[in-house]
């Protein structure tokens, strides 16, 4: 192991001699390395310059990100796992390879080329003794994607042991959510046994998207999160698998995989949004649930009959505060209801305002209101027939998405738009009013929103992994990658999770977005301090480590302080 340089002076015909000097074993003998400065004078200048004055051809390695996130996935034995379990027929370190593509993918959220070719090369990596800089490219990249992929489960499931057994890593619930991502290509689809062998080949095939590009194929990814955020369970399906089916396989995954996992916790939740809120998905769910002796918990439409009345009597002033942080403030109050007509459960329903999305919702619609009379008084000055300017009202009316809530009344060769008083009172008084539902009958007002927002860990992992860590859109040739694709992603995302979570067991707290910031900040300087007829060194130091940075790497005991020193060959080099 190689120890870090440190400062010293030597006696020799000349006086005092100050020199850098470190001692390492290498096949088990004790060595030295030394670096010369010169007398006391010559050695204070060229300090005073390492530390005062910029190196030439000064280049810039990223460096604590690297750092910390090793750590993190050090503590689940990452590297070591995944060389126990892959087999490959290269004969570099098949760990550290993936390691270092899911750290570098998760902070830089490039393509695979752009890492081999761009980023890595401006990385602290790129330094790295066991994978050198010409094995990390693009071909390789995915040799290692195709070698992992059929070991996926059995490594995830060593991960899993290994992060239950962090001090203090214990959770009460486990959250289950899914979405869907876009992609290029498509594949042939083999006709399977049945319905659910279909959507576990992870077809790209046209299907619901959530990430608003129903244009492109689709593919399904669920997870299973932690109220600390660190996902412990995935699974990929094709686009068009219905979320029922992939609650389904993963609460089989859990309880096959992870017997004790599963019995231990006690609040298992499938949380779905209102885009399922069809009596159909509902009863499925029930039957879901009853099953695995789960719950769920789902937003529903606002305007859904069941919950539309109880909402628009819902008096903002007359509501405890139920959620409050930073600007965001919810008032709501729990209450009961009927799903459907014929529905024999009566469910456990939050009603809940968010003060300033309403707020300017509310003034959003005046103006609209005011947008709509101005617009349409501009069609009654146009000398055209009535029919036409009906017809312009109607589409400038359609445009604005408030067709509904006017009727068109002819009156002496103008058209005019009359409100539709009940209607616009709903589109005012609902808006910034929300409804979640669930079957669980315990749950208070506080405990639904707290739940829904830990269901927001599962949609915050999402919106980590696609803005965060850029996890799509997917493109790749072999469908077989982009389960490989999500578990790097997945994987980088249990990193960052790891990190805040321990984090904050110091009070220290972080949305990802400031961790991935605080964390990046940190870069090695690699430069050259030139004295022409004498000597030239180059130095690699780290820059940037402010004070919240060097506690984090302080309390996971890494060196911050990153120092080498070369001595550079020139002609006129004097000992």
């Amino acid at each position: 192991m190689i120890m870090k340089w440190y400062l010293t002076t030597q006696n020799n015909s000349s006086g005092l001699y100050y020199l850098y000097k470190r001692n390492y074993k290498q096949k088990g003998k004790s060595k030295s390395d030394y670096v010369y400065l010169g007398t006391e004078e010559v050695a204070l200048k060229i300090m005073s310059d390492f530390n005062s004055e910029k190196p030439l051809n000064q280049h810039l390695l990223s460096f604590s990100g690297e750092t910390l996130l090793s750590k993190m996935l050090e503590l689940v034995d990452f590297k070591n796992i995944i060389n126990k379990i892959v087999q490959n027929d290269t004969k570099f370190d098949v760990g550290r390879f993936i390691e270092m593509l899911v750290i570098e993918r998760s902070l830089y959220e490039h393509s695979k080329w752009r890492l081999a070719n761009v980023s890595h090369a401006k990385s602290i990596f790129s330094l790295d003794t066991i994978i050198a800089p010409d094995s990390f490219h693009e071909n390789n990249i995915y040799n290692y994607m195709d070698y992992v992929y059929p070991k996926l489960e059995q490594i995830q499931k060593e991960i899993v042991k290994k992060l239950l057994a962090i001090k203090g890593m214990e959770f009460d619930e486990l959250i289950i959510d899914a979405t869907s991502m876009h992609c290029f290509g498509g594949d042939d689809i083999e006709e399977p046994k049945n319905q659910m062998e279909k959507y576990k080949q992870v077809n790209r095939t046209p299907g619901y998207s959530r990430s608003k590009r129903p244009d492109l194929p689709q593919i399904n990814l669920i997870l299973g999160v932690t109220n600390h955020y660190i996902p412990l369970l995935f699974d990929a399906f094709s686009g068009n698998a219905p979320d029922t089916a992939m609650f389904k396989v993963l609460l089989e995954k859990c309880q096959r995989e992870y017997p004790v996992l599963f019995k231990r916790i006690k609040g298992k939740y499938l949380v779905f949004d209102k885009g399922n809120n069809s009596e159909d998905n509902f009863k499925e769910i029930d039957a879901l649930c009853e099953e695995w002796g789960c719950h769920f918990v789902s937003s529903v439409r606002p305007s859904l009959i069941s919950v539309k009345q109880q909402l628009l009597s819902l008096k903002i002033e007359e509501q405890p505060v139920i959620y409050e942080q930073q600007r965001t403030r919810l008032r709501g109050k729990t209450s009961t209801i009927f799903l459907y007509d014929g529905d024999k459960t009566e469910r456990n329903v939050l009603l809940y305002v968010n003060e300033e999305i309403a707020r300017k919702r509310q003034d959003e619609f005046k103006e609209l209101l005011n947008e709509i009379q101005e617009g349409v008084s501009e069609i009654n000055q146009k000398k055209v027939k009535i029919e036409e300017k009906k017809e312009l009202v109607g589409k400038f009316l359609k445009r604005k998405r408030v067709i509904s809530l006017f009727t068109r009344e002819l009156d002496n060769g103008t058209i005019n738009c009359v409100p539709i008083q009940k209607k616009m009172d709903e589109k005012f008084y609902l808006a910034g009013k929300f409804a979640i539902i669930t079957n669980d009958p315990t749950l208070d007002a506080d405990s639904i929103i707290r739940i829904y927002k830990t269901s927001g860990v599962v949609e915050h992992s999402f919106h980590i992994l696609e803005s965060v860590l850029s996890l799509y859109p997917f493109r790749h040739r072999k469908k077989e990658r982009i389960k490989v694709h999500c578990a790097l992603g997945i994987w980088g995302a249990m990193a960052f999770a790891l990190l805040r979570f321990l984090l904050k067991q110091y009070d220290l707290e972080f949305t990802f977005e400031e961790g991935k910031d605080i964390v990046k900040a940190g870069y090695v300087s690699i430069g050259d301090y030139i004295y022409p007829g004498y000597k030239s060194f180059r130095i690699q130091r780290t820059l940037n480590i402010d004070p919240i940075l060097e506690t984090i790497f302080k309390l996971f005991k890494l060196n911050f302080e990153y120092f080498d020193i070369t001595l550079l060959p020139t002609s006129n080099n004097k000992n």
